[in-house]
């Protein structure tokens, strides 16, 4: 008796649908992978964006609440308030030595992103909130020496700092944001108590 051996050539047909299947899995798992890689890449840049926006947010709060009682430049008030923006004047302690020059700085809306600028050596500019539809800034205070404090859409007088500034917002799906306070001069205000 006599066998036969032969020698198979070739792949079974088997054999190639199992590689393929193979190579389909791996494809779906590397697909996976790059897809949560990107969800998680987006993710990282929102947050990204959000804490640039708290860290201006907070640097504009060191401004407006370190505005030294007055200061002043022949000419122009120490602090105006618009319902959309406000002016004030500031001092610049940076540098090496730090110095007492004094700039003008401004809060805004610009396009849709809410922005504070002074004028200084840098010309720093801040984003402090993106995506802005409708804004409003409202002032608390009293507007002369008689009067009660109360919220205004103003703020013009030339002597006084308002108490606090409301900066209210919608974004652009018509959603009301969470207002910032913004307490002007407060700095100063506790010293005074502190003495």
């Amino acid at each position: 008796m006599r066998k036969s051996r032969r020698t198979r050539h070739g792949i079974a047909l088997l054999e190639v649908m199992i590689a393929l299947i193979v190579m389909a899995m791996s494809a779906l798992i590397v697909a996976s992978v790059l897809a949560t890689l990107g969800r998680s890449g987006t993710q990282l840049v929102r947050l990204d964006a959000q804490t640039e926006e708290i860290i201006a947010q907070e640097q504009v709060r060191a401004w407006v609440e370190s505005i030294p009682p007055g200061l002043s430049l022949p000419g122009t008030p120490p602090f105006e308030g618009h319902p959309t923006h406000f002016t004030f004047l500031m001092t610049d302690r940076t540098g090496s030595p730090p110095t007492a020059a004094i700039l003008r700085a401004k809060v805004e809306l610009s396009d849709t992103d809410l922005v504070a600028r002074h004028s200084g050596a840098s010309d720093a500019s801040h984003k402090l909130a993106q995506g802005i539809s409708e804004l409003r800034i409202q002032y608390w205070g009293k507007h002369n020496k008689k009067g009660a404090a109360h919220w205004s859409d103003t703020w013009k007088n030339r002597t006084t700092l308002p108490l606090l500034i409301k900066i209210s917002w919608k974004d652009l799906s018509g959603i009301e944001q969470i207002p910032q306070i913004l307490e002007p001069a407060l700095h100063s205000r506790r010293s005074e108590q502190e003495i």
